[in-house]
């Protein structure tokens, strides 16, 4: 049976994000170690240390995390993409 999820506190989500943007080797695909899957599990783990939970639990917080961003950007996206057709259709009607 599956370990039931950790219940994260506002303050614990921002001290995470904090901590997973003060390690570029995470999320920064120009970093030389971006790729080096054993020492990213290494700072994963470090983070699941400091946050008294498994790496399980990081890595899913994390992956939650970048699909609610990835969501937010497209729905910002397509805000302005409708605001740019309403600017189209009710703009000045030119007649010669």
């Amino acid at each position: 049976m599956a370990t039931p999820s950790k219940k994260w506190a506002h303050e614990e989500v921002c001290l995470l994000i904090e901590n997973y943007e003060a390690n570029p080797i995470l999320w920064d695909i120009r970093h030389p170690d971006y790729r080096d899957r054993v020492k990213k599990n290494l700072v994963t783990e470090k983070l699941a240390n400091n946050f008294n939970c498994p790496v399980s639990e990081i890595s899913r917080k994390l992956h939650n995390l970048r699909n609610q961003v990835s969501q937010e950007l497209k729905k910002i996206k397509q805000k302005k993409a409708e605001v740019g057709q309403k600017k189209q259709r009710d703009g000045p009607i030119f007649r010669h």
